[in-house]
C-alpha cells in the first residue's frame, strides 16, 4: 500500500512537469531550463524580473523524485536525481546568485532586488552552502524598510492583473489579495492552532473550521500550522489573529 501511495505521489509530480511545458530531458547545458536566463518569470509592477522560474521549480521536483525513489529502493534513478539535482542547484547559482550581495538577481541586477527571488530559493534549499543564513538576515532587513511587509506581488494573466501582499500589524498578521473577474485562487495560509482566520473583520475560519456558507470560499483543508482554502474573483484582506 506505501509503495502505492508513493507511485501516485510520483505520477502526480510527473504530471506537474508537464504542465510546466519543460521535460526534464529538455534541461539544456550548464542544467538550466534555458541557459540564455529566460526563466518565463512574469513581470512585477516595475517591469523587472527574478530568477524564481522553471529551473528552480525542476530543482524542488527533482529533489522530490530523488526522496520517492530513495523511499521505493530504487537506487539507480535516486542516484540520478540526486546528481542531477546537484546540476541544477550548482548552475542556477552561478547564474543568479550575486555572491557578494548575499542575493539573487535576473541577468546581473536587472529588475532590482526581488523579495521572491530570495525567498523561494531558501524554502527549496537551493541556495550556497553557507549562505543561507546571510540571505535570510537581507531579506528581513528588506522587509523592515517596507514597513514590515512584503513588497506587494504583482502577476498579469489573460484573466487580469492578481495582486498579494502581507504586513505585520498589532494583532497578527494581515494578508491583502486581488484575484481578477472569472478566476479563482487557492490560498495557503500559516495559522497556529486556535487561531482566527477573518476577511475585512468578518471571521471565516475558527476551530479549523468554515464559519461562512457563502460560495465565494470553499473547499477548506487544514493540518498543522497551515490553513488553506479556495476563493473566487475580488478583493479580500485576511487578518490572522492568534
Amino acid at each position: 500500500m506505501m509503495k502505492i501511495k508513493l507511485i501516485i505521489a510520483i505520477v502526480c509530480i510527473l504530471g506537474t512537469f508537464g504542465m510546466s511545458g519543460v521535460e526534464l530531458s529538455q534541461l539544456k547545458e550548464e542544467g538550466l531550463v534555458n541557459p540564455k536566463g529566460v526563466e518565463c518569470t512574469p513581470p512585477d509592477h516595475r517591469g523587472g524580473r527574478g530568477p524564481e522560474g522553471l529551473s528552480l521549480y525542476h530543482y524542488w521536483y527533482t529533489t522530490l523524485l530523488e526522496c520517492i525513489t530513495g523511499i521505493l529502493g530504487e537506487g539507480a534513478d535516486e542516484a540520478f536525481y540526486k546528481r542531477l539535482a546537484g546540476e541544477i542547484k550548482e548552475s542556477f547559482n552561478k547564474r543568479y546568485f550575486n555572491y557578494e550581495e548575499c542575493a539573487y538577481y535576473f541577468s546581473g541586477k536587472l529588475g532590482g532586488y526581488r523579495q521572491a527571488s530570495q525567498v523561494l530559493p531558501l524554502y527549496v534549499a537551493m541556495e550556497p552552502g553557507g549562505y543561507g543564513q546571510r540571505i535570510a538576515d537581507k531579506l528581513a532587513e528588506d522587509i523592515v524598510k517596507h514597513d514590515n511587509h512584503f513588497a506587494d506581488y504583482h502577476y498579469r494573466s489573460a484573466a487580469g492583473e492578481y495582486k498579494a501582499g502581507w504586513r505585520l500589524s498589532s494583532s497578527g498578521m494581515v494578508y491583502s489579495l486581488v484575484v481578477p473577474p472569472n478566476a479563482e485562487v487557492r490560498v495557503v495560509l500559516p495559522c497556529p492552532k486556535g487561531a482566527v482566520i477573518a476577511e475585512s473583520g468578518i471571521t471565516i475560519v475558527e476551530d479549523d473550521e468554515l464559519k461562512t456558507f457563502d460560495n465565494w470560499i470553499y473547499d477548506l483543508q487544514t493540518r498543522e500550522g497551515i490553513v488553506a482554502f479556495r476563493v473566487k474573483s475580488g478583493n479580500y484582506i485576511f487578518s490572522v489573529k492568534p
